[in-house]
């Protein structure tokens, strides 16, 4: 199996919602610039594209109990953001 590491940049928002190969690991989330977050998965690009979620929650904020997966903290000028993978629904 081939595997190698590609980096995504969505929008910064509460949800975010990420096509990328089928059995991606998420390894990391950066801010990047205002309102981007670059983000690392470790991927196999011969496998077909699925949706992956990201969740994220300022300082402060509410979360659930269970919000998943930690992947990073990362700060956006006066914001600092917390990225979550939460746990896959069947």
């Amino acid at each position: 199996m081939s595997r190698t590491i590609w980096k995504f940049i969505p929008e910064i928002t509460d949800s975010i919602n990420i096509e990328m190969p089928k059995g991606a690991r998420v390894l990391h989330a950066e801010a990047h610039g205002d309102r981007q977050l670059q983000v690392w998965a470790e991927v196999n690009p011969n496998t077909y594209t699925t949706n992956r979620e990201l969740r994220v929650y300022g300082t402060g904020h509410p979360m659930p109990d269970n919000p998943g997966r930690y992947i990073s903290t990362t700060f956006s000028g006066p914001f600092v953001w917390h990225v979550y993978e939460p746990a896959a629904t069947s």
